[in-house]
């Protein structure tokens, strides 16, 4: 099994491809843990049920694979917010979310990906990095919701400021070192060494370089053992100096434009995760009245709106920029193999159709409430030409 951070991916886009999808709310607390594995036990099975009732050539396969994921469910549980699980005949993927979604098992060719789409268009997932000059704490952040990174387990973190510098800290007596810059450097057009220099002036001065050289290893770390595997927006909360600090010399290319002013050194994780998440609030809000605005001002000619023929023409000719979804929105039919809308298919797959074929050409695809979609339209698409 493998667990998946990012979408779209590739792992969902393959075609002439069976896909068994699982979908379930989590709680992950000691009451309702139990409860989880029940649901999620009772998902696998109606899945094998359908299986079973099929004439898919792959069935004893995916039975199989059904297996492993029904042993390893006590693993798939474990988290607040909800899971969804992806089977092939060759591969297990899953996600972690931070929505809500509804119970569903969906045997098809197409993985029901509306949950993702949803999830992922605004900043809910992100890493949360509390930084003052002596010492960090790390957290991973879900929606409302964050857990603290247990980074001490790592060899040579830089926990604290003695940690990282040792003898170098405070005019110790190594007077040069280097950082090396990745090929994901931000704000670099390419790898390379940047040097800095350790004096021996006034210890205001030390201090400033010590701080420098300790953000430097923060940012290093956080790279190399969050980032750059999860691909989450970093979050840092610190004072406004050392937000402008660390925002100079970090290299970072998924450190959030959005930052968090104060001082949480002497806040707990209840304290820090209720700023977090009125920061995290805000971005939202931010980004969906974007989002509304540009679809409102976008000009009839180059929006389609209700209309699935020329939804279906336009998604398959790759000319979906943008598409927008009211959640829960469904429409009869399908997508033919000719490419022609069959109002009358009862796979009724057609709304799923239209984002896979939106996203397998580098569209986007938004989720929106009921009441932020513009009146009368529950599907549009802004065209790239």
């Amino acid at each position: 099994m493998e667990q998946l951070f990012n979408f779209p991916t590739e792992e969902l886009q393959q075609e002439n491809t069976t896909y068994i999808t699982l979908a379930m709310e989590l709680h992950a607390t000691t009451l309702t843990n139990d409860k989880d594995r029940i649901q999620f036990e009772n998902l696998v099975n109606q899945a094998r049920k359908e299986l079973k009732d099929s004439d898919l050539e792959e069935k004893d396969q995916l039975l199989e694979q059904l297996d492993i994921v029904d042993r390893d469910r006590d693993e798939l549980v474990q988290f607040l917010g909800s899971l969804v699980v992806y089977v092939t005949v060759d591969d297990i993927y899953f996600y972690h979310l931070a929505i809500p979604v509804n119970d569903r098992v969906q045997i098809s060719e197409l993985p029901y990906v509306l949950p993702l789409a949803s999830n992922y268009q605004y900043t809910r997932d992100y890493h949360l990095l509390v930084l003052n000059q002596e010492s960090i704490r790390l957290f991973e952040g879900h929606g409302n919701h964050i857990e603290e990174l247990p980074i001490d387990e790592i060899e040579d973190a830089p926990v604290d400021l003695e940690t990282a510098l040792g003898t170098e800290k405070d005019g110790g007596s190594l007077n040069f070192g280097s950082y090396s810059r990745g090929a994901g450097s931000r704000g670099a057009g390419q790898g390379g060494t940047s040097q800095f220099f350790h004096g021996h002036g006034e210890t205001s001065a030390e201090k400033d370089i010590d701080r420098e050289n300790y953000f430097r290893i923060v940012d290093k770390f956080v790279y190399d053992h969050y980032s750059n595997e999860e691909q989450l927006p970093l979050i840092v909360y610190t004072v406004e100096e050392n937000q402008a600090v660390f925002r100079d010399i970090s290299t970072n290319e998924y450190l959030a434009d959005t930052g968090i002013n104060g001082s949480a050194a002497n806040m707990n994780k209840n304290e820090i995760q209720e700023r977090a998440v009125e920061t995290i609030d805000e971005i939202v809000a931010y980004q969906r009245n974007q989002l509304l605005d540009r679809l409102n001002e976008t000009t009839p000619e180059n929006r389609i709106e209700n209309i699935p023929d020329d939804l279906t023409a336009a998604s398959l000719e790759g000319r979906i920029e943008t598409l927008y979804l009211e959640k829960d929105f469904e429409i009869p039919g399908t997508i033919t193999a000719e490419g022609r809308y069959d109002r009358e298919d009862d796979r009724n797959d057609f709304v799923q159709q239209v984002v896979q074929n939106v996203l397998r050409t580098d569209g986007a695809v938004y989720i929106l409430d009921e009441n932020e979609t513009p009146e009368g339209i529950s599907i549009a698409a802004i065209l790239r030409y």
